[in-house]
């Protein structure tokens, strides 16, 4: 008699690939009065994996379930310090940004929410002129002062 053994084997299993870690966005600077430029780093802990992408994500409430939500996914182009310009805001409100690595692992967790507001940026000063005092000052003040003018 012939006795059979079957020796299952089997491919272990892969290892656990975790989600990206702690992104952080740098600063948002006023790009125009409509949009604002977003500066983001890498999180600190990949899980494991290549970054393929971002989520950049914007809202006027700070739990991103507003109206006027919106958000964009971006490839990963592996410089130092990434970017997006988000463009259509308004003037003057008040948006939280996040943003959101992804590896093939899925998406991680959310940065934390960054307040920022496009702004119109000041105008050029015209017609500027740099004079010496006039006689109606005093002679110290004549002698240490200029007095610039602007329209």
């Amino acid at each position: 008699t012939h006795e059979r053994v079957i020796k299952v084997r089997a491919l272990p299993d892969a290892p656990p690939t975790y989600v990206p870690q702690n992104e952080d966005i740098d600063e948002a600077q006023l790009f125009t009065q409509t949009s604002l430029m977003v500066y983001f780093d890498s999180p600190s802990d990949t899980g494991g994996d290549s970054i393929d992408k971002w989520k950049v994500e914007w809202d006027i409430t700070p739990n991103f379930n507003g109206d006027n939500y919106g958000y964009h996914e971006e490839a990963n182009h592996g410089y130092a310090q990434e970017k997006y310009n988000i463009t259509g805001l308004t003037m003057g409100q008040l948006y939280y940004l996040r943003v959101t690595a992804h590896h093939s692992g899925g998406y991680g967790t959310p940065s934390v929410s960054y307040p920022a507001k496009p702004m119109q940026s000041s105008d050029a000063p015209y017609d500027v002129t740099l004079s010496t005092l006039g006689t109606e000052f005093s002679p110290d003040e004549i002698g240490s002062k200029l007095l610039l003018e602007f329209g």
